[in-house]
This record gives structure tokens, sequence and C-alpha cells, in this order.
């Protein structure tokens, strides 16, 4: 009930303050383990309240108009998908591994922030798929995972489009060619 009244999943200090708690009362308590039922309906409450935040906070403009990268409420919308991804991403080790993949990959990843990138500046579009893979927790990055297909086609979809012979690009494709690494490792 707590969790639903007072959590805001798009808030990262109120999000590392009840991951603090959860993580701190499983140490002391050793009855909160993978059986209690007290323990899967607190989890069960937030997987919840990270959806409807998803479904609900989330909307990112996907008409030309509205879909203009240089324009402050794509920005804003495109900041807030990421502040979610960062905060589903915090979970991992404590929620189940599967359903926050579904979540911050299939569901929030591909559905809204890698069809956004597609509306970007190319500049803009690397630094954006280079702040995704500072909030993705490593051991996702290097899992391999199907999930990880359609961001993987992106980096190269943008790699493609740089010139290697432009000194402006240079950096990008550094950057691009690190996250590319990063993630077949």
């Amino acid at each position: 009930m707590l969790v639903d009244k007072c959590w805001d999943p798009l808030s990262s200090s109120q999000t590392l303050r009840l991951l603090s708690i959860i993580t701190r009362y499983i140490r002391r308590f050793p009855t909160l383990g993978p059986g209690s039922k007290s323990l899967t309906n607190l989890f069960n409450a937030i997987l919840h309240k990270m959806k409807t935040s998803l479904e609900h906070d989330v909307f990112i403009p996907m008409t030309p108009k509205l879909a203009d990268s240089r324009s402050s409420f794509f920005q804003r919308q495109f900041s807030s998908g990421l502040k979610l991804l960062k905060n589903i991403s915090s979970w991992q080790g404590v929620l189940n591994d599967s359903t926050l993949k579904e979540l911050a990959l299939t569901s929030l990843l591909n559905r809204y922030l890698l069809t956004a990138i597609k509306f970007c500046m190319l500049t803009d579009a690397v630094s954006k798929v280079n702040l995704i893979t500072q909030i993705l927790p490593r051991i996702w990055l290097q899992s391999n995972m199907a999930e990880l297909k359609m961001f993987t086609t992106t980096v190269m979809g943008l790699l493609q489009q740089l010139d290697k012979n432009s000194p402006l690009h240079l950096e990008s494709i550094d950057i691009l060619n690190g996250i590319l690494k990063t993630v077949r490792n």
C-alpha cells in the first residue's frame, strides 16, 4: 500500500531510498526470503507501479512536428524515459531479472527510447545511446541477450551513418565502437 501511495518510480531519490530500505530489511531479517509472502507482495506492488509509470508517464512524441529532437518538449520526454530506465535498472539483483528486462529493455528501451533516437541529429543520437549504455547494468550488456538486439542494430546503424573521414565524427565513432565492444563481450 505504501508503495502505491507514496513511491514515484520517476524519482531517483525515492527509488534509491526504497531500494535501500528493502535491501537492509532483507539482510536483517532472514524470514524475508524468496518464500516470504509479504516480500513477494511488496515486489509485485513495485513492479505494478513501474508498469503503471511506464504506461502513463512516458510519452515520447513520434509525429514529425512534435518529434523534432531540438524541441525542449522532446528532450524533456526523452530525459524522463531515461530516468525511468535508470530507476528500473537500479532494481537489478533485487527484483526478478527477467521481469525487469521485460520492463526496461522490451517495453521502455526498444519501444520508446530507440524509436525516439531515430528522430535525433546524428551526434545527439550517439550521446543518447552512450547514456543508455551507462545506465544499463553491465551484466545485461555483456550477456548477449535477444532484448538488446535492437539496441545493437541501432548502434551499428548510427556507426554506418557517420563519416570516417570527417573530424567532427571521429569522437562519435570511437564512442559507438566502445559501446559495441561492451555489448559484444
